[in-house]
């Protein structure tokens, strides 16, 4: 009898233990479903969210100034003009789709700094180093671009000594590098240069890739550079992508 009671016992042990894992299981899966639900639905805002930077100003509106414009133009006008049609065309195409190759992007940044150009000093310089092969490397759109804009919105602009602009892409095996370095004030973080809206999307649209894809992350990381006496002169933004970044899941 004393037996029976024991192995009943130890039924009554193995049954609840087994209700109690399978309990945790399913509270394990279902709060993974949530998460899940909750990092796509993140993502899709985040998405969303530079969708609109993107589409700020009506393009239509914009093409019929510029072609009011040019046709009234001087030569040297009409050139300006007609490089920020071209800009404006490329940043339409290159907004249709959240991620781009790294190639589409760099030719897009070339064009956007080729208008800026037009309102910094005569002597602003401009210089990008890529390997020559860039193939299979896909980027949120327009994030190079943001960055470019940063450093000219913030670094550049009024500066009174010449003005240069250095992007420099580097591969080393599964690691891709993009690092945007200007030679204006630095990055003052009382002022927030780092916190204006597009380095925000940058930042959030970066963290939400890193929740979504296993294979590839990224990484963003600012600092100011110094001259030999340690006073700031400038400031290097660096991308970083590791290993690959599977679009089709994001």
């Amino acid at each position: 009898e004393k037996e029976k009671k024991e192995q009943q016992d130890q039924n009554m042990i193995i049954i609840l233990s087994a209700g109690i894992l399978v309990m945790a299981l399913g509270f394990v899966v279902w709060w993974m479903y949530i998460r899940k639900k909750q990092v796509s639905a993140q993502m899709e805002r985040f998405m969303l969210r530079l969708e609109n930077t993107r589409n700020r100003i009506s393009p239509h509106f914009i093409f019929n100034v510029l072609n009011n414009r040019i046709y009234t133009a001087g030569q040297k006008e009409k050139d300006e003009l007609m490089s920020l049609a071209q800009l404006i065309r490329k940043s339409l195409d290159i907004s249709r789709t959240t991620f781009v190759t790294l190639e589409e992007e760099l030719d897009f940044v070339k064009k956007y700094v080729e208008v800026q150009s037009y309102i910094l000093r005569p002597d602003f310089e401009f210089r990008l180093t890529m390997p020559d092969d860039i193939s299979g490397i896909y980027i949120p759109s327009m994030s190079v671009q943001i960055l470019a804009e940063n450093a000219i919105k913030h670094g550049l602009k009024g500066l009174e000594r010449k003005q240069t602009l250095s992007i420099n892409v580097s591969r080393h095996e599964k690691t891709v590098e993009i690092a945007v370095e200007d030679n204006g004030r630095g990055f003052d973080c009382t002022k927030g240069s780092g916190n204006g809206l597009g380095m925000n999307i940058i930042r959030q649209t970066i963290a939400a890739v890193n929740r979504r894809s296993k294979r590839g992350k990224m990484d963003l990381d600012i600092m100011n550079t110094h001259d030999k006496e340690g006073n700031v002169d400038g400031c290097r933004i660096t991308m970083t992508i590791k290993g690959k970044i599977n679009i089709q899941k994001l």
